[in-house]
């Protein structure tokens, strides 16, 4: 392992960042990271951890006319000033929440050639090399638009570091990503680090960069509020400090003992049988066969681009099975999923912004009550926050906000079956149990629960029952052998 260099890398003291229709989110916010040292920034959803994101490497001032105050060096550039801006592609390779909103081109192959030709490094075996090391070279030439939620995460990361950037900026870099994904993500870093890179990483799940962190810098409420060492990271103390504050740094052994198999006695909701599903004549599920009974949440856990997402599409009617049927309560739900104030079956995608019809939080809730005759306040009441967002466009919220705008939505609808794409990503501990909360809810009420997830905080603590989906094909499992399939490829990484 090479020595690493101890020079401060970047330094950032922001005394105030803004949007241009919001006043301060963040204020007083200073941290720092050494040559070989990766930082990571906590907070609970809505805190300002994105927006200091933005506001460190000029984004927030220069493109979206926002207002920064305050000193920021980045590898020797000053991003607030017109002149440095320009040098930030350069120097920083940055990973936002949302691939969608980041991916410019066509096919991987293009987005990552795009990224080394701007900075004049195009080089046709490099761009191969990239692709191979993020595990995207068979889907080289694949439209963007048909890679699954993480497949998209990876080309992301990809194309930010395929210029060997002196700073990192990692937003919420695990969402979506399977295990095999987080890990060759550590596995980049860490290479990175050795040869003195500097990294910033945002990331609710900490287990995942707590042995490879220098330190911790908690935000709340758009101001750093805390502080914690490498040697701090060792104590249990600190630990519980965080959890504290909202902060997830425990493992998800912590709460296997909540992992339980039950099948519930209700009706069948969700019946599948036989089904092919796919895009085009791919097939990319084959003999499918699954019930769903009222009152259970099960879990589909799988590698990216494995068909998680495909099949809930097929099972919210959104796709036609290529051969096969699926049926909620006895019905198509390509035909008849719309009902008097309800649905049969309700689809929340991995982006929250697709389920999104208005300009305004507020607009977005008059509508749904209107439709569904549930008054705001009851879709609302677990959430105060809303009443300070009402008139933001949802699009600018948190995306823990958004993930939870969605998700009440949906329920708002009384589905019979209720499809949840990762729903934990961007989410605190507060959400989290939010989100427990109202999956229970749904159940009590007779809704039928199929979640696609590589969290396995969720799977312990909500699932009674489990399916792999893998080459193809769907098996069930026991919810302990789920855990142990996602935590397996991170063992010692």
């Amino acid at each position: 392992m090479t020595e690493r260099r101890s020079s401060a890398v970047l330094e950032a003291h922001i005394e105030e960042a803004s949007y241009p229709s919001k006043r301060g989110v963040v204020k007083n916010s200073f941290f720092s990271g050494n040559g070989g040292e990766l930082t990571l920034i906590a907070g609970p959803s809505g805190s300002g951890k994105t927006t200091l994101l933005l506001a460190i490497t000029g984004v927030l001032k220069h493109l979206l006319q926002g207002r920064v105050v305050g000193k920021v060096n980045l590898a020797g550039i000053n991003p607030l000033t017109e002149e440095d801006f320009i040098e930030v592609p350069r120097v920083v390779g940055a990973v936002m929440q949302d691939p969608d909103k980041q991916l410019a081109m066509p096919t991987p192959y293009d987005e990552v050639l795009f990224t080394l030709e701007n900075l004049g490094l195009g080089d046709e075996e490099r761009v191969w090399s990239v692709l191979r090391e993020y595990g995207l070279e068979e889907h080289a030439f694949k439209p963007v638009e048909h890679l699954s939620g993480g497949q998209q995460r990876r080309l992301v990361i990809a194309a930010a570091l395929a210029h060997d950037p002196e700073v990192v900026v990692l937003d919420e870099p695990t969402a979506s990503l399977d295990p095999w994904g987080i890990k060759s993500l550590k596995e980049t870093l860490k290479k990175l680090l050795d040869r003195g890179k500097t990294a910033v990483v945002v990331e609710h799940k900490l287990r995942y960069f707590l042995d490879t962190a220098s330190r911790i810098y908690v935000i709340k409420n758009g101001v750093m509020s805390a502080e914690y060492s490498r040697n701090d990271l060792r104590s249990s103390n600190a630990l519980r400090q965080l959890l504290m504050t909202g902060i997830d740094a425990l493992p998800p052994e912590a709460h296997i003992h909540d992992a339980r198999d039950v099948r519930r006695s209700g009706e069948a909701v969700v019946l599948v049988e036989g089904l092919a599903c796919g895009y085009g004549d791919e097939a990319v599920l084959e003999d499918v066969d699954m019930e769903i009974r009222s009152g259970e949440v099960a879990v589909l856990v799988g590698p990216n681009g494995s068909g998680k997402t495909t099949l809930l599409k097929c099972i919210a009617g959104l796709l036609t099975p290529m051969d096969g049927r699926v049926r909620v309560c006895g019905e198509d739900p390509r035909h008849t999923n719309i009902r008097p104030r309800g649905r049969l079956a309700f689809y929340v995608p991995q982006i929250p912004d697709y389920v999104f019809v208005s300009s305004t939080v507020e607009g977005e809730l008059g509508e749904v009550s209107r439709k569904v005759g549930v008054p705001v306040s009851e879709i609302t009441h677990s959430a105060p926050w809303v009443k300070g967002a009402l008139d933001q466009p949802p699009y600018r919220l948190s995306h823990g906000q958004r993930r939870w705008l969605a998700l009440s939505i949906g329920l708002a609808y009384r589905p019979r079956a209720l499809l949840l794409d990762e729903p934990t990503t961007g989410l605190d501990l507060r959400f989290m149990g939010e989100l427990r909360r109202l999956l229970a809810r749904a159940t009590r009420a007779g809704a039928a629960v199929l979640i696609a997830t590589h969290d396995p905080r969720l799977v312990a603590e909500v699932a009674d029952r489990a399916f792999i989906v893998d080459s193809g094909r769907v098996r069930e499992v026991g919810v302990v052998d789920a855990l142990k399939y996602l935590e397996e490829p991170l063992r010692g990484s």
